[in-house]
């Protein structure tokens, strides 16, 4: 193929490799299964730690937006589960000795203050919208009520603390590849396995990309 190809002209070869290195990027692997390229930044989308965010706080985290305008975003990290039942932090809270799910560790800012997610089809009060049936509240009141309905971890998640940026923060860390940008599903954010909901989303490493478009642009003159 190569040889036939050195016998055209050189405005119809150069054509021809570039067309054959888009084609092989465009196989090599670059996102993870299932997801979407909806990429503007509002609640109810997830922010997924690139591979070279090293911040202690956010590796390998995933974050729920929960609040997102030109004052600035907040958010609740959905895969750190810790060694720690909620009643444990909130013994006030007499209902949550009905609840099993571990306590999440939400974020940096304000670790003292636990909110919590409740996935329903009926708006709770006190209780914000955040995306299709899941709400964000910080009730202490509800989350006593709603723990001893026998709410589990697949609808209920509880946080210490949240993660915070100031306005024109988070889009700046964004440019420099420190996030992606996916839509939320309550399958991701109420997973059996929050640990590995990371690794689920996080665009796969493309080491191959540089070496192989240097080594077909080596053949052009």
């Amino acid at each position: 193929m190569m040889q036939s190809m050195a016998r055209l002209p050189d405005r119809i070869r150069r054509a021809g490799i570039t067309v054959l290195i888009g084609s092989l990027i465009s196989f090599l692997p670059g996102t993870a299964p299932g997801v979407h390229a909806e990429t503007a930044l509002s609640k109810g989308k997830l922010l997924v730690a690139s591979r070279e965010l090293n911040d202690p706080n956010f590796q390998r985290t995933v974050i729920l937006l929960t609040r997102y305008s030109e004052q600035g975003a907040t958010g609740l990290v959905i895969n750190r589960p810790v060694a720690v039942l909620p009643e444990h932090v909130l013994p006030e809270v007499r209902g949550l000795a009905y609840y099993r799910g571990p306590l999440f560790l939400g974020g940096p800012v304000e670790t003292q203050n636990i909110l919590f997610l409740i996935r329903t089809a009926t708006a709770p009060t006190p209780g914000r919208h955040v995306f299709g049936q899941t709400y964000l509240s910080g009730s202490r009141t509800l989350l006593d009520a709603l723990s001893q309905e026998a709410m589990d971890a697949s609808r209920l998640r509880v946080f210490a603390g949240y993660a915070g940026w100031a306005p024109g923060q988070l889009e700046q860390e964004i440019l420099r590849g420190g996030w992606h940008v996916v839509p939320a599903t309550e399958e991701l954010v109420f997973s059996e396995a929050p640990e590995s909901v990371w690794e689920m989303l996080v665009p796969l490493p493309r080491p191959i990309t540089a070496g192989l478009t240097r080594v077909l642009l080596a053949m052009a003159p």
